[in-house]
């Protein structure tokens, strides 16, 4: 689906008042439908693929079932709350390592919203941040064939983050939700092609990447 489409399907979301309740159903449309299948046919046996805000684990589970025994899911998921059910949703899978931080363009420290403001005085949560190369050079046996992303409109920093994983020929599928301002979706499809890959609009919200 072409952006100019996708920025019109957003326009009229707005215009008929249903702001991000309406994003929240086209996205639960789109994750039952086109992007999960994607996700599927995308990855294979032994595969590894990274799920950059995993949240509850839903599209985890299923990743590990594609990869099967043999293959590994890394899940990102750096809100305590959230981390603390992605693993309880996880923990009979072996195939799964379930990472406590957030992927972005830098290391070091970031407060955000926290999921439950109750849990936090000022309704804040500090989380911790890497870099996803900076995991690479510790351990190039994780290296991608898939990534799935869903990071609340910080697409951009988690990517540029990748810059060098990106590059990797082995890396042949990235899913990507998008949120944040419009010129956002525009600038995260000139990074995936430059580095030479294929652009498709599964839903006014999701992103498919592909090369190879």
């Amino acid at each position: 689906m072409p952006m100019p489409a996708v920025l019109r399907g957003r326009s009229l979301l707005r215009q008929l008042g249903l702001g991000m309740l309406a994003f929240g159903l086209v996205r639960r449309l789109g994750e039952e439908g086109a992007a999960v299948r994607v996700l599927r046919e995308s990855v294979s046996p032994g595969d590894c693929v990274w799920d950059i805000g995993a949240r509850s684990g839903t599209h985890t589970r299923i990743l590990a079932q594609c990869v099967a025994s043999y293959g590994t899911v890394l899940a990102f998921e750096p809100l305590p709350q959230r981390h603390r059910r992605l693993e309880g949703a996880v923990q009979a899978l072996d195939n799964i390592l379930v990472l406590p931080f957030a992927l972005s363009d830098r290391a070091g420290k970031a407060r955000i919203l926290a999921e439950n403001s109750a849990a936090a005085p000022d309704g804040m949560v500090e989380i911790v941040l890497a870099t996803g190369d900076s995991i690479l050079a510790q351990d190039a046996s994780l290296a991608p064939q898939l990534i799935r992303l869903d990071v609340a409109g910080h697409e951009l920093e988690v990517l540029l983050g990748l810059a060098g994983a990106l590059r990797r020929p082995g890396l042949r599928h990235v899913v990507i939700a998008l949120d944040g301002p419009p010129a956002r979706p525009g600038r995260v499809e000139a990074l995936l092609r430059g580095v030479g890959f294929r652009l498709t609009w599964l839903d006014p919200l999701t992103l498919h990447a592909s090369r190879g």
